[in-house]
């Protein structure tokens, strides 16, 4: 995610791939982000943190909406920032740019209204950590939505395809009510799921 040519086509064309795959029928963005900013907004009138942002696609979005007094988009890449920053510039999207690790978020405590993750889980070297400083960052009742990999089955050989994937590269992929109890150890509760092949997009709220 560091190299600048695969920052410049991440959005619009590796994105999609890697998701319409994983789900197993041609990715509809603006159906999940539909989802993804219904559930964030339940936290609007604070600021908003969208996470390994990369070029930013829901930070610039909600950065339009008004509904959050500031928008950050942190991501550790500097090509993901740049891209991020060149798009914002193009939109008129107030958006600030952060150049941050989620294990060691830049913000204080309980000062967001919500926070997103959009594929990026399975990336995080430590995503109970991770999580946990969502749940930091988070104000009471603030929203967090996120997207990631799951394993559909328990068996199979989807699965055992999954696993060796698993081992030849970084990506990893969860099970769904590991994911639950993540969220739940980093006080992140009201967890909802939306599940699709090996895609999952869900919900929590800070207690």
């Amino acid at each position: 995610m560091r190299w600048r040519p695969l920052a410049r086509i991440y959005e619009k064309v590796w994105r999609p791939a890697f998701v319409s795959v994983a789900s197993r029928r041609v990715a509809d963005r603006y159906d999940e982000e539909a989802w993804v900013e219904a559930r964030l907004l339940e936290g609007a009138g604070g600021e908003f943190a969208d996470l390994s942002c990369g070029p930013g696609w829901m930070a610039r979005r909600l950065s339009t909406r008004a509904a959050f007094t500031r928008v950050y988009g942190v991501d550790l890449s500097p090509a993901m920032l740049s891209v991020c920053i060149d798009a914002a510039r193009r939109e008129a999207a107030p958006v600030i740019a952060v150049q941050g690790d989620v294990g060691r978020l830049p913000f204080v405590d309980n000062c967001l209204g919500a926070a997103h993750a959009g594929a990026a889980l399975h990336l995080w070297p430590e995503p109970g950590r991770a999580l946990r400083e969502v749940g930091r960052v988070l104000r009471s009742q603030g929203a967090f939505v996120a997207s990631t990999f799951v394993h559909p089955a328990r068996w199979g050989a989807q699965k055992l395809i999954e696993e060796s994937f698993e081992r030849l590269t970084k990506v990893r992929f969860f099970e769904v009510d590991e994911l639950e109890g993540l969220c739940a150890a980093a006080g992140l509760v009201n967890f909802e799921a939306r599940i699709q092949g090996a895609w999952i997009v869900f919900s929590a709220r800070a207690i």
